[in-house]
This record gives structure tokens, C-alpha cells and sequence, in this order.
């Protein structure tokens, strides 16, 4: 299982006081090619939340459950 996982904020422009610039390719677009590829490939974008906790909290949540499917 190949995760990737953003903070809404982290996917804008950059302009939002304290949040980093944005990614210089598409992670969507990265993780749909892994997924053409043929590996088990999941996007996920939290909303309203920046490179944080929360962030990482709901990415989690998100995450392990698919940890253990068959």
C-alpha cells in the first residue's frame, strides 16, 4: 500500500501565512501513475488543515484500515 496524504492548505498556492510552498508536481497525479502501475495506491487531502497534527490524525484514521484488507 502506497499512502500519500496532504493538508487542503498544503495543496494551495502558498500565499497562506506559515504554509509551505506548494508541491512542485501533482501528488494526485503522482499516486494515480502508482496506481496505473499497478500498486495499491491511495490519495487522501484533509480538509481545512495545513502540515499539522490534525493532519496527520485523519490521515491515520484513513490509513489503517486499509492495512488490513485482504
Amino acid at each position: 500500500l502506497t499512502f500519500v496524504s496532504y493538508g487542503s492548505r498544503e495543496l494551495e498556492d502558498g500565499k497562506t501565512r506559515g504554509s509551505p510552498a506548494r508541491p512542485s508536481t501533482d501528488p494526485a497525479a503522482n499516486a494515480a501513475a502508482l496506481k496505473r502501475a499497478g500498486l495499491n495506491s491511495v490519495f487522501y487531502v484533509s480538509p481545512d488543515t495545513g502540515h499539522e497534527f490534525q493532519t496527520w490524525r485523519r490521515s491515520l484514521y484513513q490509513m489503517a484500515p486499509l492495512l488490513f484488507r485482504d
